[in-house]
């Protein structure tokens, strides 16, 4: 009994409670469709509201336009552009009357990566890669580009035209300088000014410096350059070397030559000091000969005075008296015994 009155309990819950929910369930999909239905009612009602929020937003955001410090502005209404450049700052226009657009007044790069080929003066193909040309828009040429340029003024070196100017640069240099920075990049610079100036006229745009980063011919005529660079090296080497032997036995001569002349030099200045030193010793004996010879002369001079002073005295000083006594001094007493014809006896006694 227990066990049946339980089932037949569970059944009436199980029914009765089934029903319960179903009725809950019916009662909450009501509730949503009449929350729905006025949500819609209140979005219907908003709806005018945000849409003109949103024209007034879009309206007064279009009614301001700002240039960047490196640009200039162009403004244009309906279309016709005006004369007028905008500088950078904060400006007022008319929504969807005017328009403004910028231009980069800044110096800016153009980066040709891919190969440019061309020829040299002798025809000989090279090619140029990765050219780095920096140029800069004039401002007050702005309104004149919007006018003029259909293309995009973002980017008014085209690859095509600076390829050009390449080529005609290539053209007027040799195979030996065409790959020399120094030389093509100031011929690029000068004939992609041409070309800017011939596109768009005179100082519209500036070229302020050309850049080639790659200079090169083929594969073919580098092997050629390097087996004629090597022949030239060994070329210059043996010249060098004749060179250095012509100028070492030139050397050689000149220090032959040189000790040579020294010696002669040195000879002649040998024999002129011998000749010197001997005719100083001769007039050194002539004058030691003169000295003598006078002292002499003075001598025999002083002696001969002398004697005559003395023979003068004598003379002088013999009286007939004095030599009477000299003769009676020296006679010894005996007369001669032999006498001649011519003999004269002297009377003593007298």
């Amino acid at each position: 009994m227990d066990d049946k009155n339980i089932s037949e309990n569970s059944e009436y819950h199980y029914y009765y409670g089934k029903n319960d929910n179903n009725e809950n369930g019916n009662n909450n999909s009501k509730n949503k469709k009449g929350k729905n239905m006025e949500s819609k009612k209140n979005l219907k009602k908003i709806m005018p509201v945000l849409v003109i929020a949103a024209v007034i937003a879009i309206i007064i955001l279009g009614s301001f336009k700002i240039v960047p410090t490196g640009y200039v502005g162009v403004k244009a209404t309906f279309g016709q552009i005006s004369d007028k450049i905008i500088l950078p700052g904060f400006y007022f226009k008319i929504p969807f009357v005017e328009t403004v657009s910028l231009i980069d007044t800044r110096q800016t790069d153009v980066t040709i990566s891919s190969q440019v080929w061309g020829e040299s003066s002798e025809k000989t193909p090279v090619f140029a890669q990765d050219v780095i040309i920096t140029y800069k828009v004039n401002g007050d040429k702005a309104a004149w580009i919007c006018s003029n340029v259909s293309e995009n003024t973002e980017n008014l070196l085209t690859a095509s035209l600076v390829a050009s100017s390449i080529k005609s640069s290539m053209v007027k240099l040799t195979a030996d300088n065409v790959t020399v920075r120094s030389q093509i990049e100031p011929l690029v610079l000068e004939e992609l000014r041409k070309a800017v100036i011939e596109k768009y006229g005179e100082d519209v745009i500036e070229i302020v410096k050309v850049v080639v980063d790659q200079m090169d011919f083929e594969p073919s005529y580098n092997e050629a350059i390097a087996k004629k660079s090597i022949a030239r090296q060994q070329q210059e080497q043996q010249s060098i070397e004749n060179a250095t032997a012509v100028a070492k036995a030139e050397s050689d001569k000149k220090v032959s030559l040189a000790n040579a002349e020294a010696a002669a030099e040195a000879a002649k200045i040998k024999a002129e000091a011998d000749a010197a030193v001997a005719k100083i010793q001769a007039e050194a004996d002539a004058d030691v000969a003169r000295i003598a010879a006078t002292a002499e002369a003075d001598v025999i001079s002083t002696r001969a005075e002398a004697q005559a002073d003395a023979n003068k005295k004598l003379a002088e000083s013999l009286t007939d008296s004095v030599l009477k006594s000299q003769f009676y001094e020296a006679w010894d007493g005996k007369l001669p015994e032999v006498m001649s014809d011519g003999t004269v006896i002297t009377n003593i006694g007298n």
